[in-house]
């Protein structure tokens, strides 16, 4: 069976993002007749004691609803771990089905988030869930319910209708059945009214928002009471007091209607008004205190926002009827509010990264089993389904395009580069030149990373390479912040924060990666970074874990690439001191720390002053690169316990050090090494080894602690140099 999962990204708070995982392999049905035929669907199924909000999903096919007597074929299926039978001797599900037996799913302490903290400084919620596509029975009330005021319209309440619902694995917390419930959730359709909130009305949530979090501050009452609570009373009010002069009396209107449903201990949910939502959340003291606290807020008026600290909405309160503290207030307002869309849309920027690499190139990487032909008709049906695809999850056609369109640049540059590497093999030189003239295109397409790889497989055209690279707009490259989604460096998360909310260019550079089947067009110091994986011994479920397969690819920062290409293509065309530059320019962004692959930054550097002969300089950026890959700075929360021990060794500079090895045992490269092979101390008088004449030492004492290491390899290149 194919699984077929869609996210859904909510963004609460300017570093808080929620995601909603769909997972439409068992489609959740209330009528028999909309069972899948060929294979297991979920039916809505609750008791008289049932909770409302809540449900059960009993396992059907077809029309067969599966009882205590259908066990045997459960555990034939291999999913008896996710179901259980209950008291009416219904199998229902009591947690996810999934292909593999991570614990990371498992139904514990009656919480559906899995949470991620301060990842690339962002706390994320996921949420996974089941999809019926009809309106739930429990909340028939909602569609014809009286309202007098025409909110929400009649048009939008059919829209809403037509969404469907989803269920989450969240039991009511006084119910005896707590492990084996589902909840009821809409939460597209609380998405969908917000996003039709007119000003006054939005403003007058965040203010409740601020109210609860710097005012209220107690556990009893979230964000989402206060998001109901606003839905009830726009529902219950005239149009004609959500104006701008009565911002403040819509703020009191929901103070009011929050205040009375403490009073009672009863909050309804908007769509099914039985579910008290202070169920689990409001005891007798908590509600004592809510009732003070919300009554003073009542009395008190304005004078409560000098307390809300955050965004400075106090300093605003006061600078009234000071011109010259609003205007000011003004501006950084202005500008704090550029920072948080910036966050917020370089995080949407990195989802869409991780989707691409992650999924997309891991799921055709193994389809088509290395074979460059199928991946590239893979990638060509992506952007062929991409451009003829309608909504998804019921999202409107506009945002599923834009959602879709983030990935394209990746998928073009992907292909081109791909499409390249395979023709450039092709001896018919016109024929090769006019196809990859047609690749232009698309790595034009590609924005950044495209005109990058572009230059790979022209470099043989020095000039044009040259003039090419001329066109690109420097500083740019350098000082846009540069995001990747390959792994996740703890030092890292605070940097690319600080560098996205200081720059004023509202662009990031990603980071450009180079598949296997690209080796061809790859160039030669990122060949090493194809074979970082040699020597690690893995499992195969780590091997072919989609989080750990860029390990087995060629990936670096737009910067960083860049400046390599300049020092090649400059050096080709006799630009000694442009090349010089190019390099420094590599080690200055290295202390700006605006590089993410910054062990691959640092093997590059190597590999450069390794060519020029720089052999100590060269080693000494080796063993920097082997030095930043710690296990305490990489994080591993999405590895397993053996990729956290075995991250750090994916590192290309153990293979710099075999060519840099080579050089100096077998090729004899010795009258360009003056540095003692103990200590690295750079010095031209050393004494050589007497054996092999080719190992140097700055003292006895160095030649004496390094024999144990040196004794084996001496008598190896001693062996070599008769042989030849």
């Amino acid at each position: 069976m194919t699984r077929s999962t869609h996210f859904i990204l909510f963004i609460d708070e300017p570093k808080d993002l929620d995601f909603l995982k769909c997972d439409e392999l068992l489609p959740v049905i209330e009528d028999f007749s909309l069972a899948n035929p060929n294979s297991l669907s979920l039916l809505v199924v609750r008791e008289l004691y049932t909770p409302a909000g809540y449900i059960k999903l009993q396992v059907v096919t077809k029309d067969v609803p599966f009882t205590a007597a259908y066990w045997p074929y459960m555990c034939e299926l291999e999913i008896d771990r996710s179901v259980k039978i209950d008291r009416s001797e219904r199998i229902v599900l009591f947690d996810f089905l999934v292909p593999d037996k991570t614990p990371i799913l498992q139904r514990q302490k009656n919480k559906p988030a899995l949470k991620a903290e301060n990842y690339y400084s962002l706390n994320t919620d996921t949420v996974f869930c089941y999809r019926c596509l009809t309106w739930p029975t429990m909340a028939k009330e909602w569609l014809s319910r009286p309202r007098p005021f025409g909110w929400p319209s009649s048009d939008m309440i059919q829209e809403l209708k037509s969404l469907g619902f989803f269920v989450v694995r969240k039991g009511h917390p006084f119910s005896s059945d707590i492990d084996l419930e589902w909840r009821i959730s809409l939460s597209l359709q609380e998405r969908k009214l917000i996003t039709n909130l007119t000003d006054v009305q939005h403003k007058c949530y965040v203010v409740l928002k601020m109210l609860n979090r710097y005012i209220i501050k107690l556990d009893c009452i979230t964000s989402y009471h206060w998001k109901t609570c606003l839905f009830y009373v726009i529902e219950e009010n005239n149009q004609n007091v959500w104006e701008k002069k009565n911002l403040f009396h819509c703020i009191q209107l929901c103070v009011a209607q929050m205040l009375k449903w403490i009073k009672c201990g009863f909050c309804p949910n908007y769509f099914i008004p039985k579910e008290n939502l202070f169920d689990g959340r409001l005891n007798n003291s908590s509600r004592l205190i809510s009732e003070q606290i919300l009554g003073e807020l009542l009395n008190v008026g304005l004078h409560w926002f000098l307390d809300v600290k955050g965004n400075n909405i106090c300093d605003f309160v006061r600078s009234r009827g000071f011109v010259e503290w609003y205007q000011l207030f003004q501006t950084n307002s202005a500008k704090g509010y550029d920072q948080v869309v910036y966050c917020v849309n370089t995080s949407i920027i990195r989802a869409a990264l991780i989707v691409f690499k992650n999924i997309i190139l891991s799921r055709y990487g193994f389809r088509s089993k290395k074979q460059s032909a199928t991946f590239i008709t893979l990638m060509w049906s992506t952007i062929d389904r991409i451009e003829k695809s309608g909504p998804i999850t019921k999202h409107t056609l506009q945002d599923t395009k834009y959602a879709l369109s983030l990935l394209l640049p990746h998928i073009y540059t992907c292909l081109a580069s791909s499409i390249s590497a395979t023709l450039i093999k092709n001896r018919n030189s016109q024929i090769r030149d006019f196809l990859l003239l047609g690749s232009f295109t698309y790595f034009m397409r590609g924005k950044l990373s495209g005109y990058l790889k572009y230059l790979l497989y022209a470099m043989e055209f020095y000039d044009d390479c040259e003039w090419w690279l001329d066109q690109m707009i420097e500083d740019e490259i350098v000082y846009n912040p540069s995001f990747c989604s390959c792994r996740y460096i703890k030092s890292d998360a605070i940097v690319t924060l600080y560098n996205g909310t200081n720059t004023p260019m509202m662009e990031v550079s990603t980071c450009v990666l180079f598949m296997p089947n690209e080796l061809q067009i790859t160039p030669d110091a990122l060949k090493y970074e194809m074979f970082r994986f040699v020597g690690i011994s893995l499992k195969k479920e780590d091997r072919e874990n989609k989080f750990c397969l860029w390990h087995y690819r060629a990936v670096v920062d737009s910067n960083v690439l860049y400046f390599l290409l300049k020092y090649l293509i400059k050096r080709k065309v006799g630009r000694i001191q442009e090349s010089d530059d190019a390099v420094n320019c590599i080690i200055n962004m290295m202390d700006v720390k605006n590089v993410r692959h910054r062990d691959v930054a640092y093997n590059i550097i190597g590999w450069i002053l390794h060519s020029e002969f720089l052999t100590p300089r060269a080693l000494y950026y080796f063993k920097t690169s082997w030095e930043i890959m710690n296990s305490w700075d990489l994080g591993c929360f999405i590895f397993t316990e053996e990729m956290r021990r075995k991250q750090y060794l994916f590192n290309s500079a153990k293979i710099h050090a075999l060519v840099f090895l080579y050089d100096i045992w077998v090729a004899s490269k010795t009258h360009k090494i003056h540095y003692c092979f103990h200590c690295l101390v750079y010095d031209i008088n050393l004494r050589k080894c007497s054996k092999c004449k080719t190992a140097a030492y700055c003292s006895k004492l160095c030649k004496k602690i390094n024999w144990k290491i040196h004794k084996e390899v001496c008598k190896i290149v001693r062996t070599f140099h008769k042989q030849i």
